[in-house]
């Protein structure tokens, strides 16, 4: 059995799914259109390996079922890293070498562009990677990162 007719936009793209009903985002983004950056961690909506941007908000989307997409913008992080804040934030992560095994990067990267564009770099990064676990234990770095970047973005231009 499919879901109903959906329309989404995925990275600048319209898609016009023909999944099956209870797909989840995750399942969708990476068997259908081939999108493997956002991760399958945990499958519960706690590791945030999964994470994506819906909407300018930050989505485990292991847990957003496919059909709630319907009419919304999605970002991923292989668009993210192309421009913007995302390629800002990529840069910030490699400069600072944050990953260790790198698995959890781009939903931690979808987290904070989706903090940053909301809320601003001065404000709560740490609570926007709340749900982002790195099982490496690179947080410190990852969070030095962000920090340096966020100074980098406060001085004045020469």
């Amino acid at each position: 059995m499919t879901a109903g007719p959906i329309t989404l936009t995925v990275n600048g793209e319209a898609c016009h799914p023909r999944a099956p009903a209870g797909q989840s985002l995750l399942g969708y983004l990476r068997a259908e259109l081939g999108l493997t950056g956002a991760k399958i961690g945990c499958a519960t909506g706690d590791c945030g390996a999964c994470t994506v941007i819906v909407d300018d908000v930050a989505v485990q989307a292991c847990q957003m079922p496919l059909s709630s997409a319907d009419g919304r913008e999605v970002q991923t992080v292989e668009k993210l890293v192309q421009a913007g804040m995302g390629a800002r934030v990529a840069d910030a992560l490699i400069e600072a070498e944050a990953a260790q095994c790198g698995y959890c990067l781009p939903g931690i990267l979808a987290a904070a562009v989706a903090a940053i564009q909301r809320d601003g770099i001065d404000t709560g990064l740490e609570a926007a990677l709340s749900r982002n676990i790195c099982r490496c234990g690179t947080h410190h770095r990852i969070l030095t990162a962000l920090r340096g970047l966020r100074d980098a973005m406060a001085a004045p231009a020469p």
